[in-house]
């Protein structure tokens, strides 16, 4: 009778193994900034909106503070305009230490209360020289 459900057991495992979503990642290095935190893209996240426009994650691993931050990330790639619109981060061990949506934290901060403090920005503007996003749009945009 134990053997009976040892076996049932190992197949439910099996067939809920087999059932459960996978997220797979292909991640590119696009360079290291100048803090010396590296920077990668997951070219299977890529997301193309418009002939201009694609939506991302980005990795960056900052050794030296000790964080894995996972951005969700638009780009316009004619303006050089960053977007970003979710972050997670992570410390070395991989023990979340945050989430945010950064489209909601950004809406508030529009109607912030207390003028006193900054409102949150989630939109950068990239130079046309920046290494990193020039990397980022030949990945996405290969006849660029």
């Amino acid at each position: 009778m134990s053997k009976l459900i040892a076996k049932i057991s190992i197949v439910l495992c099996i067939i809920t193994m087999f059932s459960l979503p996978v997220y797979a990642t292909n991640w590119k290095s696009v360079g290291i900034n100048r803090s010396g935190a590296h920077t990668y893209l997951d070219l299977d996240s890529i997301e193309k909106i418009d002939e201009n426009t694609a939506i991302f994650w980005l990795r960056g691993i900052d050794a030296k503070k000790g964080v894995i931050g996972y951005i969700h990330t638009m780009l316009n790639k004619e303006t050089n305009e960053y977007t970003m619109t979710k972050l997670s981060l992570y410390n070395l061990n991989g023990q979340l230490m945050g989430m945010f949506n950064l489209s909601e934290i950004s809406e508030m901060s529009k109607t912030n209360p207390n003028p006193r403090k900054k409102p949150f920005n989630n939109k950068y503007k990239a130079s046309n020289n920046d290494r990193e996003t020039q990397q980022i749009k030949k990945l996405i945009w290969p006849n660029y």
